[in-house]
C-alpha cells in the first residue's frame, strides 16, 4: 500500500517513539528501491534484533520529501555526500526506510557523547584545581 508524505512521516515517526528512542540523530533515514537489501545487506542491520521500518511512497517525489524531513529537518543521519553534504539518491527510488544506528550498522551509532563527558569533566576537574590553587 503506497502512502503519503504524511502518512510515512507519522508512521515513522510513531514507531520510533514508542520503540523508545529519544533523538533521531540515532536513526538512519534514506529511500531505495529495495530497502530491505540496503538495509540487511549494506548497512548490516540485524533484522531479527534490530529496529527498522519501510513505507513506500506514492511516488519518488513524496519519499524524497520524507527524507529530507527526517534528516534535514529532525536531524537523522541520511545517505549524503561526504564533499558536498548533499542527500546522495536514486530519483527513481519510492520506498523510504528508517533503521535505528547500533555499534554493528554502518553507519555506526556515533558515541560523541562518550568523549564530551570527559571533556566536561576534565574541565570541571581543571576549573576547581585552578581555583583552589588560586585561592590561598
Amino acid at each position: 500500500m503506497t502512502k503519503t508524505t504524511n502518512e510515512i512521516i507519522t508512521d515513522i515517526k510513531v514507531y520510533i517513539w514508542k520503540m523508545g528512542a529519544e533523538h533521531y540523530s540515532d536513526w538512519y533515514v534514506a529511500v531505495s528501491k529495495n530497502p530491505e537489501n540496503q538495509m540487511f545487506t549494506v548497512h548490516r542491520v540485524d533484522k531479527e534484533n534490530s529496529l527498522w521500518i519501510y513505507r513506500q511512497a506514492v511516488s519518488p517525489a513524496v519519499a524524497r520529501e520524507v527524507e529530507d524531513y527526517f534528516v534535514n529537518i529532525l536531524g537523522a543521519e541520511g545517505a549524503t555526500d561526504a564533499a558536498t553534504g548533499e542527500l546522495r539518491r536514486d530519483d527513481t527510488a519510492d520506498i523510504v526506510y528508517a533503521f535505528r544506528t547500533t555499534p554493528q550498522t554502518e553507519p555506526t551509532r556515533s558515541l560523541w557523547w562518550e568523549s564530551h563527558v570527559f571533556i566536561a569533566s576534565d574541565l570541571v576537574v581543571s576549573s576547581m584545581f585552578s581555583s583552589l590553587s588560586h585561592s590561598g
